[in-house]
């Protein structure tokens, strides 16, 4: 690799501005993995700090409305595992409702509209027509708080004190400010109120 090539290869005029930003990039990869895991660690942490009872009949709508999804009945045998994960879901979201409320986290248009269009990738569909279809079944509110939840869960972030396996602080400011909360991926079905 030479000069000439990196000029061919991509937009920089020399290998050396290639490899350095190639290693920025990596960096910043990083960091969003151990964001992911440390955001995923936080939310398990914060469960065993605090108890919160959650209502028999919402989860078991929730696992029925699952299971309908996948041919299934109450009674299959992946029902308990569902129930394990639904019951953490909104666990999580009422904890993290709280913060919110606490933290007063407002969530502005382009925050919402930032949010949908990511939603929209994951379900596979155009951004303008989710949106229509969102605020047609007047599910805007429901997306409204699942933002609100990513802003808490970013200030709490901000505030915990994160290290990697080895003991080092990992500075997760890069991570907080592209991505503030649950991924759209992680919707699947758990954006109750």
């Amino acid at each position: 690799m030479n000069d000439e090539w990196a000029q061919l290869a991509s937009q920089f005029d020399t290998v050396a501005e290639l490899r350095k930003d190639i290693a920025e990039q990596l960096k910043r990869s990083k960091s969003y993995s151990q964001g992911l895991q440390a955001r995923e660690l936080l939310t398990e942490q914060l469960l065993t700090l605090v108890d919160v009872p959650v209502s028999d009949e919402l989860v078991n709508q929730d696992i029925a409305r699952h299971l309908e999804g996948e041919g299934k009945t109450m009674d299959d045998p992946h029902a308990e595992e569902v129930r394990v994960e639904s019951t953490k879901s909104f666990q999580v979201q009422m904890v993290l409702d709280a913060v919110a409320e606490k933290e007063e986290v407002r969530v502005n248009e382009n925050e919402l509209l930032q949010y949908l269009i990511q939603a929209s990738q994951s379900y596979g569909m155009e951004p303008n027509e989710f949106v229509k279809i969102v605020d047609e079944q007047g599910q805007v509110p429901s997306f409204v708080a699942e933002v609100a939840r990513r802003k808490a869960l970013s200030v709490i972030l901000e505030a915990a004190v994160i290290t990697d396996s080895e003991g080092n602080k990992v500075d997760l400011a890069e991570f907080t400010k592209t991505d503030d909360g649950f991924a759209p991926e992680n919707h699947e079905g758990h954006d109750h109120d």
